[in-house]
């Protein structure tokens, strides 16, 4: 059980560090309240896991039944929401729900931040935020929506870069950071070229449904 609260820490910190930071530097918030926070975030996501595993009991596919299943997530997330707001007050809670809107694109941000990190143009803390801005602002509508999965496990999910967010980058990224920000997209459209094949693979290997028409094999003459 320590093992395991431990690991959930761990990944709180690395998805939601900053906005620790900044709930602790801006609103004051005491260890008390951050530990309670922390663990509610626990709570919802479990909470979330526990709906997409009863989801699936009942016959529903997240892959396929996806509106239905976030319609399930927002109403296990109302109650816990409540209490969050309770802990963070009205102004945190507004900080919180901002911030989540927008875990897709930190997580793009962020590896476009690894990537300079070791070389001669890093990104500023400016910049970054320029760039998560842009990026919510020219992403799909279902990476806006606060109760959807990937948002909710936003931890692996990213924002795709579009030829619009290279263009606007350019205003105030360098030269440098636009080739490393082309270079991510370069990479995020050859996973996604990888993922069709998968599928469409997987999809042909698929045994043909009882009664099918053959499509080889010899056919009667009639004779």
């Amino acid at each position: 059980i320590k093992l395991m609260a431990l690991q959930q820490k761990a990944r709180l910190d690395s998805t939601y560090g900053p906005l620790f930071k900044q709930l602790t530097q801006q609103l004051n918030l005491s260890p008390a309240q951050l530990a309670a926070f922390q663990n509610l975030l626990v709570q919802k996501q479990a909470a979330a896991r526990d709906v997409i595993t009863a989801a699936r009991d009942q016959g529903l596919d997240p892959a396929t039944d996806r509106t239905e299943i976030n319609q399930l997530i927002a109403q296990s997330n109302a109650e816990v929401d409540q209490q969050i707001q309770s802990t963070l007050g009205p102004d945190g809670f507004i900080q919180y729900q901002s911030y989540e809107q927008t875990l897709p694109e930190r997580n793009t941000v962020g590896q476009l931040q690894q990537s300079l990190s070791y070389t001669s143009a890093p990104l500023t803390d400016a910049q970054s935020q320029q760039l998560i801005q842009l990026l919510a602002a020219n992403a799909p509508q279902s990476n806006s929506n606060p109760t959807s999965l990937r948002t909710l496990f936003g931890g692996g999910s990213n924002t795709p870069i579009n030829d619009a967010v290279i263009t606007q980058a350019a205003g105030f990224l360098s030269p440098d950071q636009v080739a490393a920000l082309q270079q991510q997209q370069a990479t995020q459209q050859a996973q996604a070229e990888l993922a069709k094949s998968l599928r469409n693979a997987a999809q042909g290997s698929a045994p043909a449904p009882t009664g099918a028409t053959p499509t080889t094999g010899s056919q009667p003459t009639g004779r």
